[in-house]
This record gives structure tokens, sequence and C-alpha cells, in this order.
């Protein structure tokens, strides 16, 4: 069971829920409802594409030979299942087009009750199926696609209430996309050398990770200013501001990314730390706020 716990990366799968709460969070904030059933039915399906990107992305690393060169970090360097025979490759591969076909046969559902859902449903299964062998070769694409298939995972889960997108909803698509896109790119620097060799052109490798670390604090500053103008402009309510309480955190991240240089191991993996913290309460606190905000009013 460990062994498969690790090819889904399940200490990784946190995300998916989080960021599903913020879409559910915003949906509750503009209809004033939450439809349970449905949303239960949508995380589901959430969960079997987080897990069939995972594992499909561990089998072409594997493919590739990548996972037998880099680095192991507890964020990064991918998983040694497979490189060391603990699970067969193919029962990987079929694992993840499983889940990827589950995730299929749930989305047909809500293609069927709510028209909307469909281009989020076909976007996020290109997005899980040509992630790892095609996306990640395409220059920047790797943080923009990761970024916007955890997105669409917040906006499927404001879209399954009432089959309608209201602003909060697009806002909260929004703030999710660049966050995990950060969370991403941060993860990237140790692995950059290897991931060039196997022809992958994320950020870190178009720029070099010397030039690349200064986009840290600029990206992040980016997700916080989204959140003030959204509420200045209307699209939001005095609630949906809460994730900015988390700025401490992304500064103290912000300075040791800047530290690092993009090549100094230690502050590296301090500052992937404290990154993945502020991203997920920042994520988590934008569903809570707009919650508690309806709740309050």
């Amino acid at each position: 069971m460990k062994d498969y716990l690790e090819l889904i990366r399940a200490n990784f799968l946190l995300l998916t829920p989080i960021t599903f709460l913020a879409g559910v969070g915003a949906a509750y904030n503009d209809l004033g409802f939450v439809n349970v059933l449905d949303s239960a039915i949508a995380l589901a399906g959430a969960l079997m594409a987080h897990i069939s990107v995972n594992v499909l992305n561990n089998y072409f690393d594997f493919l590739f030979g990548i996972d037998k060169e880099t680095e192991k970090t507890p964020f990064s360097g991918g998983v040694t299942v497979l490189v060391e025979g603990r699970v067969n490759p193919r029962l990987a591969l079929s694992i993840g087009l499983l889940t990827s076909l589950f995730t299929l046969v749930i989305g047909i559902y809500f293609f069927l009750k709510y028209p909307i859902i469909i281009p989020i449903g076909l976007l996020g299964l290109l997005i899980v199926l040509l992630y790892s062998p095609v996306l990640t070769k395409i220059p920047l694409m790797s943080e923009i696609s990761a970024g916007i298939g955890f997105g669409l995972i917040s906006l499927g889960a404001y879209a399954v209430q009432k089959g309608e997108i209201m602003s909060g909803g697009w806002v909260s698509f929004s703030f999710c996309s660049i966050l995990v896109g950060l969370l991403l790119f941060l993860n990237e620097f140790p692995d950059c050398k290897i991931d060039e060799k196997a022809g992958r052109r994320h950020l870190v490798v178009v720029l070099g990770p010397e030039r690349a670390y200064k986009l840290y604090p600029v990206i992040l500053s980016s997700s916080y200013v989204l959140l003030v103008l959204s509420y200045l402009l209307g699209l939001t309510q005095l609630g949906s501001l809460l994730p900015l309480s988390t700025i401490p955190l992304g500064a103290k991240a912000s300075v040791l990314v800047l530290r690092s240089k993009g090549v100094k191991r230690d502050e590296l993996i301090e500052a992937m730390k404290l990154n993945l913290v502020t991203i997920l309460l920042s994520i988590l606190l934008l569903g809570i706020g707009n919650t508690t905000w309806t709740l309050l009013h």
C-alpha cells in the first residue's frame, strides 16, 4: 500500500479538496446555497483527475529516465517506486488511464446536467492526458497548464452548484491558477538541469535558475493584487480578502528565494516548505473567507 500511496503522491492530494473548497465558497457567496450531492460527486472526479496526472507524470518521468537522475527532496525529484521496480510501470500506466476514465464518467454526468461544464471538463481532461508527454515540452506551458488545471477544479466546483458562473467563480479560478502555477514553478528549481536534458521547457529551464528566481515575489504579489482589485471593483465581498493574512508568510518565502539566487539548495528547500504552506493556506482562507462572510450576512 505504501508504494501505491507514493505512486499517486498522496501527500500532494490535499491541494485538490482545498482548491475545490475555494470554488464552493465562492459559489456560496454568490448564490447563497451549496448543492452537497453534486459537490461530493465533483470532488471525487477532481481527486481522480489529480491522481491520474500524478501517476501519468511519474510514468513518463520513468519512461524518459528523469527519475533515475533527479536529486530527491520532499517537494521535487519525483518518486522511486517505478525506478526500483516496486510498482510495475505498465500497472502504473493502467492506473493513470483508469483514473482518467473515472474522471470522464463523472464529467459526462455533469455534461448532461450542466452544459457549461463541457469546456471546463474537456480542457481539464486534455491537461491531464497531455501534461507530461506534450505540454511540458512547450515553453512555459508547464506552469500555465498546471495552474489552469487546478484553477479548473475551483471553477468546476462553482459551476456544479447551479450550472452558471458569476464573478466570484472567475476570481477564485484566477487566484488558484496563479498560486498553483507558482507552487510548481518553485519546485522546478532543483530538477532544472535534468528536466532540460529530458526536453522539458518550463520557466526555470527557459530563463535559467539564476534569472528565474527573481520572478517568485512578482508572481506571488500578483495573486494578492488580484484579490484587492477584485474587491475594489465590486466583483467579490470583503471575506475574499482573508488570504491577505498570509502576506507575512509569503514575504518570508520571497526573502528565502531571493537569498537562494535560484541555486543555493538549503535556502531553496526552506523556501519550498514555506511556499507550500503559504499557498495551501491562502487558497483555504479564500474558501473560508467567502463562506464565513455569507454566513454572517
